[in-house]
């Protein structure tokens, strides 16, 4: 029984270390997407999607598939990404899926040059893919109007 509780003490700590781990990589994760979004690098921000991953813009239809998720991530014609920074309130982690929530704030140039800023929270669902590590699975934002 000694023995049980000995494992059982040892065991805990390695979860919460390995949990503090997964949160380290999302939070990097979270920070590369706006990196990755900024530069324009839509490939790679779509790739940090799973294959059947899921987004649900405020105001639009869910969008599907990494196919779809690149042409709502495609900026249209003249307009540029210039700022996006996300606020985590709650990382958990829950086994191979994840999640966190926050706010976010943007700023776009219009291709006539005046800047367009908004903010609004947000929602994702990660998932630990053995290949890829973590990928988002669902992605649900909308506007603070």
């Amino acid at each position: 029984m000694k023995k049980i509780i000995l494992i059982g003490l040892l065991i805990i700590p390695v979860q919460g270390i390995a949990q503090q781990e997964d949160a380290d990589q999302i939070k990097k994760l979270a920070k590369k997407f706006s990196e990755t979004y900024v530069s324009g690098d839509i490939d790679a921000l779509t790739n940090m999607y799973t294959f059947d991953g899921k987004m649900f813009p405020g105001g639009k239809d869910i969008v599907e598939g990494r196919k779809a998720i690149k042409e709502q991530w495609t900026m249209k014609e003249g307009w540029k990404v210039l700022e996006h920074k996300l606020e985590v309130l709650e990382l958990k982690i829950l086994g191979d899926h994840a999640y966190d929530y926050g706010y976010y704030s943007v700023v776009n140039q219009k291709p006539d040059g005046t800047k367009v800023s908004f903010k609004g929270k947000y929602v994702v669902v990660w998932r630990r893919n053995p290949n890829e590590g973590w990928q988002i699975y669902l992605d649900i934002w909308n506007r603070n109007e």
